[in-house]
């Protein structure tokens, strides 16, 4: 398009993080007219990187209003459970394998995978021989309802990311309330907890980091707190309003 010196636009689903291959990134995204960006934080590095004030963010969701209200009222009420929760694909950039090994430091607290297709829950389990680690287990792919059960009554969301742009289980989990310990490798992490709850995000692939913020959260005295801000947080991210912030950029007049 840059070739045809056409106006052509951009969507990015996220962050993409531009600490890795800056300059072929750059190279490859930069001249269009809009840029279209997942989150408010994305949006803010784009705009810095790429010296641009045409990057409009809007708010990525899976989630439509109505499910925001039901999940906001069958909050995450567990005072007494005893197991971690991990959703994801058995693929290198959810990370896993770092999962594994954080489970295996905590034998004292269950760890549950749920979302892998059968070949992958095989692989994981495989693993998860290998290493000796007994308080592990693994559920393939849930349907909504038994999802969101789960969402409600673990103790919290793990979230080991490598390098996602987004990651729509963190709507999920925080429209449910529930605590939230992800890497700065999930674009949807750094948007919902950059500002206030920085304290539960590690760096990415660091198992001694991600380790210690999850003690700490479970081991936080003012947990409640941290589900309602959450779940607050959330209402914020639905379908619709995917659509109407997406509607916005399209009508925006951006010529200066």
């Amino acid at each position: 398009m840059k070739m045809l010196r056409k106006d052509f636009s951009i969507n990015l689903d996220g962050e993409i993080f531009f600490y890795k291959k800056v300059k072929l990134k750059k190279m490859l995204i930069q001249g269009a007219k809009k840029y279209y960006v997942a989150g408010t934080k994305a949006t803010e590095n784009v705009r810095k990187i790429l010296k641009t004030e045409n990057a409009f963010p809007y708010y990525f969701s899976s989630l439509s209003e109505n499910d925001l209200k039901e999940n906001k009222i069958n909050y995450n009420k567990s005072k007494n459970a005893n197991f971690v929760l991990i959703v994801g694909r058995y693929v290198k950039e959810k990370g896993l394998d770092i999962a594994l090994e954080i489970a295996k430091l905590n034998s004292n607290v269950n760890f549950k995978f749920i979302g892998m297709g059968k070949k992958e829950k095989e692989i994981i389990e495989k693993k998860a021989v290998e290493l000796n680690i007994e308080n592990v287990k693994f559920v393939p792919f849930l349907e909504k309802m038994d999802l969101a059960k789960q969402y409600r009554e673990c103790r919290c969301l793990l979230m080991p990311s490598i390098q996602e742009c987004w990651g729509l289980v963190i709507n999920e989990a925080a429209s449910f309330g529930t605590p939230i310990v992800s890497t700065w490798g999930s674009g949807a992490a750094i948007e919902f907890l950059k500002d206030n709850y920085s304290k539960f995000l590690a760096e990415p692939n660091n198992i001694e980091e991600l380790n210690k913020k999850l003690n700490d959260l479970l081991e936080c005295k003012d947990i409640n707190k941290y589900k309602e801000f959450l779940i607050k947080k959330s209402q914020n991210y639905s379908i619709e309003k995917s659509v109407e912030s997406y509607m916005q950029i399209i009508n925006k007049d951006i010529i200066r």
